[in-house]
């Protein structure tokens, strides 16, 4: 953090001194340590002036590709227009395109409560759970089977399991994985293979 606490209209926050996205683990310990770092949540709130002023001045070619793109809104043209000038812009975060070289940013602290869905088995905070441990979103119908996640795009469909612990059946767009809970990891291998 930058300068100390701000109170403009009921609301304390900060005036960033910088900010730095996705410091390397070193860094990052280096700015936690200090106790004088907060950790960005990735959310966003400006005025379209002053974050089309950002975008002016750290990526001038998005703001000229999108524009072109602007004068086909409401039109026929508009989809294809707006997919031509994407396609043609750097790939890169607003963190690294603007937020690491904006001038003027400010920062509420807030205490979140924050849950890692990056895998399948975050899940079992979001699903019910019956009383043999199976977190279910479907139809689910058990019997000698427990701890197991079953996750159903299609919360009517009907799963049976039979004599089964610890497994992870997922079933989405007209696809199903079944694995076991330790080899979740592997996941990525085995989509890989099958290609698209």
């Amino acid at each position: 953090t930058g300068e100390p606490t701000l109170n403009d209209d009921g609301i304390e926050h900060f005036r960033l001194g910088s900010f730095k996205e996705k410091p390397d683990a070193k860094t990052a310990e280096h700015y936690l340590g200090t106790g004088r770092y907060l950790w960005n949540s990735g959310m966003f709130v400006w005025t379209v002036d002053s974050i089309l002023g950002e975008l002016e001045r750290n990526v001038p070619n998005h703001v000229q590709q999108l524009s072109s793109a602007v004068e086909s809104l409401g039109g026929s043209a508009w989809e294809e227009a707006l997919a031509k000038s994407f396609s043609a812009l750097q790939k890169i975060s607003i963190d690294f395109a603007v937020m690491e070289h904006a001038q003027d940013i400010r920062c509420v602290a807030g205490e979140f409560s924050w849950r890692d869905v990056g895998g399948w088995l975050a899940m079992t905070d979001f699903l019910s759970e019956d009383s043999s441990g199976n977190h279910t979103q479907g139809d689910l119908h058990a019997l000698d089977s427990s701890g197991n996640l079953i996750y159903c795009e299609d919360p009517t469909e009907t799963i049976a399991l039979l004599g089964l612990s610890d497994i992870v059946v997922v079933r989405a767009g007209g696809k199903t994985l079944v694995a076991r809970k330790d080899r979740l990891e592997d996941v990525k291998k085995i989509v890989e293979g099958m290609g698209s």
